[in-house]
């Protein structure tokens, strides 16, 4: 007992830890140093857990104990305490049987550490994710009504617009048709320019309530024939490549996974941009090429290559934003929404899009899409 009692001098001294001694059934507790944290008692104490549990806790340190006891292995436990003046704290407590010859427990010697403050700041930490989540998800909820506010706006505007659009084109043309004779040279010039600002108008409206629809959902998603959608884009830009005597080359495209009027739409756009910004001394040629992605084959790499004007490498960032126009609109027509849209219809894909280009040789464009439907 003597020796026992050594020991635990010894341990209470090499720590700065609660120790504590217990019977083999830890229905008494023989010993206890508090060290300020818990009351110390040098006296073996029965109603040691009426004495040092919190109530709430008592049965999860016997279901602990218990199981300790019977598989002789260390019982540790996480439990809240009474502290040395009265008010509750938390503890790590970590018990190691003490067997004899025979292998039967004989005494238990354990530690407890003060945890409270940590647990102190576990549990604000937690409060204040749990605020921030609460934050998070009704900052969620109203950006959400707010886009489909200015979806529905969008929408609402632009429709109402073309009407009085419609107006100012009509009467222009009559008045450009009915009144030529008296019109005088200024006067037609004048008509022109609000046929091509109202033309230029309408291209706007177009544009801005195709990008708002982007923001919804409702498209059909499929495995679509790349070649397919190539051959329409060229049935529709037919025109604009024999006025430009331009060619489009591609051959043998894979197929992808994603949504047939959206994909049309992204390709229809970037070779109608290149046709557009086409270099005035030679005839454009547009290169389509493919291939899977190397590494797992999940990704079709496509790329649209031109000899147009191309443009500075310091705007590759910026021509995908919304409105952006590297060049004169009295140069080129556009609403400065194409490359934004493309941008847009590739994410819708969960793809990547971007470009590099040198002033006066031409652009490429380099876009990834899957080939199945991701997880």
């Amino acid at each position: 007992m003597k020796y026992s009692e050594a020991r635990f001098r010894a341990l209470v001294t090499a720590t700065s830890d609660v120790i504590y001694r217990m019977s083999p059934d830890w229905k008494v507790m023989r010993q206890l140093d508090g060290r300020s944290f818990l009351q110390t008692t040098g006296e073996p104490l029965s109603d040691w857990q009426e004495r040092y549990i919190q109530a709430k806790d008592r049965d999860r340190v016997t279901q602990g104990i218990q199981e300790a006891i019977r598989n002789r292995t260390i019982f540790q436990l996480e439990h809240q305490v009474i502290r040395n003046d009265g008010t509750l704290g938390w503890t790590f407590s970590r018990a190691i049987p003490i067997l004899d010859d025979n292998g039967e427990i004989v005494e238990w010697f354990g530690a407890a550490s003060d945890i409270s403050d940590r647990k102190l700041y576990q549990s604000e930490l937690e409060a204040r994710v749990e605020d921030r989540t609460k934050a998070l998800n009704k900052a969620n909820s109203d950006l959400q009504v707010s886009n489909e506010d200015l979806q529905q706006f969008a929408h609402v505007a632009s429709h109402d617009l073309k009407e009085p659009l419609r107006k100012i084109k009509t009467f222009a043309r009559r008045l450009q048709e009915e009144e030529e004779n008296i019109l005088s040279e200024k006067g037609k010039m004048y008509v022109d320019k609000v046929l091509s600002s109202a033309e230029r108008m309408a291209t706007m409206i177009d544009g801005v309530l195709t990008y708002s629809s982007l923001n919804g959902g409702g498209f059909a998603m499929e495995h679509i024939d790349l070649n397919s959608v190539m051959s329409d884009i060229l049935v529709d830009l037919e025109l604009m490549i024999q006025q430009k005597q331009g060619k489009v080359e591609f051959s043998k495209l894979p197929a992808i996974y994603g949504g047939r009027v959206l994909i049309h739409q992204l390709f229809y756009n970037l070779i109608n941009n290149s046709l557009k910004f086409s270099h005035p001394q030679r005839k454009p040629v547009i290169s389509i090429e493919a291939q899977k992605e190397k590494r797992n084959g999940k990704l079709v790499i496509m790329t649209i290559s031109d000899n147009g004007i191309g443009f500075d490498r310091d705007h590759s960032n910026v021509i995908f934003d919304t409105f952006t126009r590297l060049h004169s609109k009295d140069r080129f027509d556009g609403t400065g929404l194409g490359l934004a849209l493309c941008k847009k219809i590739v994410e819708r894909h969960d793809g990547t899009i971007s470009a590099t280009a040198q002033e006066d040789v031409g652009a490429i464009f380099t876009i990834a899409l899957p080939v199945s439907q991701p997880k």
